[in-house]
């Protein structure tokens, strides 16, 4: 399968790899029934794989954009037996992974990181989790979950809410974060947005 990055401009090719290479074109915007398809699930599977390899062999590190949070994280394990995360658009558990790798056992040991993804994804996380441990205190939700009270207990109270990137693909981008405001977050933390990843040329659609 070509698993290259798609251009703006150009036809996006399965599986669908997020990251945009530089084109000076916009006349495709990225396509949002994307993250519904089943290549899209197989290209999370992939790149999931991908970083528990890298993280078994010790050469996992956080990107730039996320190492600013493990001193949060470890800072509020200081303070709060208990530290939870809600993480939008996180896929199977990339920037948890990441973030992991920086962080000690004893912040490990409290960490609850809750995903909030797509029925896609949150549906076929279950199976996915099975034999890679490194992936143990992750769980995934709903978007739809944060709207009902049995449901929303389970990641409320939020002590960081997470957005790195994903708030730009929602299809009503006003409405999810009023859902994800609802967890009440102590602080929420913002990178790989168009504001700040330095995209010379970018566009998405949102109602």
């Amino acid at each position: 399968m070509n698993r290259q990055a798609p251009q703006i401009g150009h036809p996006i090719k399965p599986p669908y790899f997020m990251s945009v290479e530089n084109s000076e074109e916009l006349s495709q915007l990225f396509d949002l029934n994307t993250f519904n398809r089943p290549e899209w699930l197989a290209t999370v599977e992939y790149a999931t794989d991908k970083l528990l390899k890298i993280n078994d062999d010790n050469q996992l590190t956080p990107n730039a954009n996320l190492y600013p949070l493990t001193g949060l994280l470890s800072s509020l394990s200081e303070v709060s037996d208990q530290v939870t995360v809600a993480d939008f658009g996180g896929g199977f558990g990339d920037n948890f992974l990441r973030l992991a790798s920086a962080l000690n056992q004893n912040v490990l040991d409290g960490l609850r990181y809750n995903i909030i993804e797509t029925e896609l994804l949150s549906s076929n996380f279950s199976n996915f989790k099975i034999g890679r441990n490194a992936l143990g205190p992750v769980s995934l939700f709903e978007i739809d979950d944060l709207r009902s009270p049995t449901l929303k207990h389970r990641i409320y109270p939020c002590h960081v809410l997470l957005l790195s990137g994903s708030i730009q693909y929602a299809k009503n981008w006003t409405q999810t974060l009023i859902d994800l405001l609802k967890l009440r977050p102590d602080f929420i933390y913002i990178c790989r947005t168009i504001f700040n990843d330095q995209v010379p040329s970018f566009g998405c659609r949102q109602d």
